[in-house]
């Protein structure tokens, strides 16, 4: 039988694909089978998309026996295409699905024609989600020979695997090798026929794993007589080493002593590891030994010396790893996620825990470094295993059982294909005398060409009269002759002319709107300009194109300062409702009764007029700054809402009530950036400000937030912000909160002064408390830029005295920070009103009850505020404002 197994990467790169093909390949060629393996000139994945990744000469060698060519990858379009790719991802545009394809590599020009010369009983690729895959079923289709694919699908990435091409590809193949049982049904449920789906799985070589030497590693690593945790695996974000990393801190509080090991092949994510490990203390530090690019030869002594494997991953389509810890008689720890789970009988042979909690990681690696009878029953229970189920020779004789059944499959369908297209004999006849036609047909044929090109030289010879004639009929008198002439003409040419014009009306068209977009100087707002954009957006189907282009606009009208502008706002801020579930001290709210506050209702028929106004031009949506909007009666209506006009959602919540696993991914469909409300890192101090919440369930329902988010790919994940609110009782917990949100994966702490609305909380204002603040927030802005935590915090207060001198000497103009409200946000309160912004004491613009919004945005009201903003005289809620003119004590105090 010869084979052609067609591959993203083959031997020297590592990898659990890249050694199961090589060692059921030597296998094959042992037992008498011609193989051939078809790969890229990469030695890891990543070298697809970061061109200065060097690659391996393309070339042709014999390995063991095997037929290996390399073909060279092209890399000379990566910037486009990470453009290209990024657009079509961000919109979801049609053919989202090919374009991740090509982006995912290898781009290969020269396989298929390759892949066709190839003379092979049959194909097999491995693994998705790579490019190497639909070479090989192009091939397939224009051959029309049989294929077997080995999907080696990882579930939990649904960016990369819940693609339609590829189930198109799997439900066209004579048979699919999965890995494990969970593989097998995961494809069935994607509409796979379960007949065409056998189990491979991954193997071992357990006489590798009886030569080892632990205690020369040891020795070598200065490891002495430590207990050591081990991983080993490629590093990579999914694998969850930093989840380990983290769970080893609870190891060290009670085993001191123990050691972790983190070893594998190097990629761009190891700087992540390194700087993780650098920011730990250094008695941590000495415990943790990572090792790069080692060689096959050292794994025996490398799982010799473990005392306990753990790899904490979700991103495996099986986990060979686990064999080979299972093969030294070791203990396993993995998540649990569908592949890993069908593979580990927990309990019996390894321990499971949810990927990304590190208290049940560390609290399993403490379980099996205390109790030495659990580690080894689960060691030896673990060894049986492999030895019986998964060694390369019990996988080889699978997987040669599968591709007999493939070849007999489509020959089988070949067989029936030929005999429901077979003649029967009563035609026969008729067959031959139609053969014996050829001939005559072709003469008849060539009779018809000739008496067609008769036909065309005629048309042309009575054209050529007819205009004759013509010219003739146009004799005209001598008298006449000169002025006839030329009308005659002028009417001929005006037709022609006519003719032109009407074949070019769309050509003009858009010279006309290209025309029209240039001028700038028009006086009335954009908003009047409704018909010509929804035309735009019918042209196009591109709603993400208006709104780039009135985000430029409105950046260009807050340079110019103009009162009327011609752009919609680009962030709108809908305080659909009012109710709240806590009793913050310094909330606006106390001022007023809780049942009365929570009485209120909007109306949602306000929030679908607005949004149908203005989210066609908006690119983000905040919900709420006044209450809690996970109350919302019609939060899931108001989701449904903006993910229809393709808008990005600010959620500022308290996060109490952010415990429903559904809602979160709902929320996270259309999610930008997540502010919890959280002043403190201690129970005591943020129950007293956050009266009514409870922080152990806060920091869980975070903890859950992040798990979801993580489910993510990298470019549709939302960033997760802290929002803080500083005052006298909680400025020493700052540095602490930094540390918190550094352990809770939290992108970056936005801090704010407290905002004093009577005189209860008026000992609360840091304005008193000057020295204070100032020395906790240098800590804190130290403590951030060691853990490499984003942090925004007011200015100190030592330049206050200073900051007021200029502003009495020099005018307002000239002190005013860029306001980015009046041109580009607006805030739309639960009854309907219309402000400018959330500083106290603004006006009301109006209400759209009463009137639409475009007509609110430009009225006259909204005009004046504009044009006196960058004078001396603005409005007195501008003249106070704690975000433009921060250094203001007045700013904070509106008692």
């Amino acid at each position: 039988m010869k084979i052609l197994i067609v591959s993203h990467n083959y031997f020297p790169a590592i990898g659990g694909t890249e050694k199961k093909i090589k060692e059921i390949s030597e296998r094959l060629v042992k037992s008498g089978e011609e193989v051939t393996v078809f790969s890229s000139n990469a030695q890891t994945t990543e070298a697809y998309i970061h061109p200065e990744i060097p690659l391996l000469p393309p070339n042709s060698a014999s390995i063991n026996g095997v037929r290996v060519r390399r073909f060279p990858v092209y890399q000379g379009m990566r910037p486009l295409l990470n453009s290209v790719h990024r657009h079509f991802c961000k919109h979801e545009l049609r053919f989202n699905d090919i374009v991740k394809v090509i982006w995912n590599g290898p781009i290969i020009f020269n396989m298929v024609p390759h892949i066709l010369k190839e003379k092979a009983d049959i194909i097999v690729a491995i693994p998705f989600p790579f490019l190497n895959m639909y070479y090989a079923y192009i091939a397939k289709k224009i051959r029309g020979i049989p294929m077997a694919i080995i999907p080696c699908l990882h579930t939990e990435d649904v960016w990369a695997f819940d693609r339609r091409i590829m189930y198109k590809v799997l439900s066209d193949t004579e048979m699919i090798l999965a890995n494990t049982d969970y593989e097998r049904n995961y494809l069935i449920t994607n509409g796979v026929k379960k007949e065409r789906i056998s189990i491979l799985g991954d193997g071992i070589n357990p006489q590798d794993f009886n030569r080892s030497n632990p205690q020369e590693f040891r020795r070598r690593y200065d490891i002495g007589n430590a207990p050591v945790v081990l991983f080993v695996g490629r590093k990579e974000e999914g694998k969850g080493i930093d989840t380990l990393v983290d769970s080893m801190s609870m190891v060290w509080r009670k085993i001191p002593q123990a050691k972790l090991i983190v070893a594998g092949i190097r990629t761009y994510y190891s700087k992540v590891i390194e700087k993780k490990v650098s920011s730990l203390d250094a008695r941590e530090r000495r415990n943790i030994i990572l090792i790069d690019n080692f060689e096959d030869s050292e794994k025996p002594d490398l799982f010799a010396s473990a005392d306990v494997f753990a790899m904490p991953s979700k991103v495996e389509s099986f986990g060979i790893t686990y064999l080979e810890a299972w093969a030294s008689g070791k203990p396993v720890i993995g998540c649990r996620i569908g592949a890993v789970a069908s593979l580990i009988n927990e309990g019996k042979d390894g321990l499971l825990v949810e990927y990304g909690n590190q208290q049940e990681l560390g609290s399993a690696i403490l379980k099996l470094l205390t109790y030495g009878d659990l580690k080894r029953k689960l060691g030896e229970n673990g060894r049986k295993k492999a030895c019986e189920e998964y060694t390369w020779d019990i996988i080889t004789q699978r997987f040669r059982e599968g591709l007999n059944l493939a070849i007999w499959r489509h020959n089988r369908k070949q067989e029936l294909l030929r005999k429901s297209l077979a003649i029967p004999e009563i035609f026969s006849t008729a067959k031959i005398i139609i053969m014996d036609m050829k001939d005559t047909i072709k003469k008849i044929w060539d009779i018809i060409t000739q008496r067609f090109r008769e036909g065309l030289n005629l048309a042309i010879w009575r054209h050529n009269r007819r205009r004759e004639i013509l010219r003739k009929s146009l004799v005209i008198p001598e008298i006449f002759s000169t002025a006839k002439i030329i009308i005659k003409i002028i009417i001929m040419d005006l037709k022609d002319a006519i003719k032109k014009i009407l074949r070019k009306v769309p050509v003009l068209f858009y010279i006309a709107y290209y025309i029209y977009r240039k001028v700038k100087k028009f006086t009335h707002p954009i908003t009047n300009k409704w018909i010509l954009y929804k035309m735009l957006i019918l042209i196009k189907k591109d709603p993400v194109k208006l709104k780039t282009y009135n985000e430029a606009l409105a950046e260009e009208e807050q340079k110019r300062h103009s009162p009327l502008t011609r752009a919609m706002p680009t962030f709108m801020t809908m305080n659909m409702d009012n109710q709240c579930n806590l009793r913050c001290i310094m909330c606006v709210r106390r001022r007023y009764p809780q049942e009365a506050i929570n009485a209120l209702r909007y109306d949602f028929k306000i929030y679908k007029r607005v949004a149908d106004e203005t989210f066609p031009y908006a690119k983000w949506v905040q919900l709420t700054t006044a209450g809690e909007p996970l109350m919302a009666n019609n939060l899931r209506e108001q989701l449904r809402i903006i993910k229809k006009y393709s808008v990005k959602v600010d959620l500022v919540t308290n996060a109490t009530l952010l415990n429903n696993d559904d809602l979160i991914k709902e929320i996270l469909q259309v999610l930008s950036c997540l502010h919890v409300s959280i002043d403190a890192a201690t129970r005591r101090i943020y129950e007293s400000i956050r009266i009514g919440a409870k922080f152990e369930q806060v920091i869980e329902n975070i903890r859950r937030f992040n798990r979801l988010r993580e489910k993510l790919y990298a470019m549709d994940k939302p960033r997760l912000h802290f929002q803080v609110v500083l005052m006298k009782r909680n400025i020493k917990e700052l540095p602490k909160l930094i540390e918190l949100a550094k352990g809770l994966a939290v992108d970056f702490v936005e801090c704010s002064h407290a905002v004093i609305y009577n005189e209860r909380m008026k000992n609360e204002s840091l304005v008193y408390h000057k020295e204070l603040a100032n020395y906790y927030m240098k800590v804190a802005t130290k403590k951030a830029d060691e853990l490499n935590v984003g942090l925004s915090i007011p200015p100190l207060f030592n330049a206050v005295d200073d900051v007021q001198g200029r502003r009495s000497k020099n005018n307002f103009r000239s002190e005013f920070k860029i306001c980015p409200f009046l041109w580009k946000r607006a805030y739309i309160e639960w009854n309907g009103d219309v402000v400018p912004c959330c500083v106290p004491g603004h006006p009301v613009m109006g209400n759209v009850k009463e009137k639409p919004f475009r007509k609110i945005w430009n009225n006259e009201l909204y005009q004046e505020m504009r044009r006196r903003l960058y004078t001396d005289n603005p409005f007195d809620c501008c003249k106070n404002c704690f975000i433009v003119a921060p250094h203001d004590d007045a700013a904070y105090l509106k008692i």
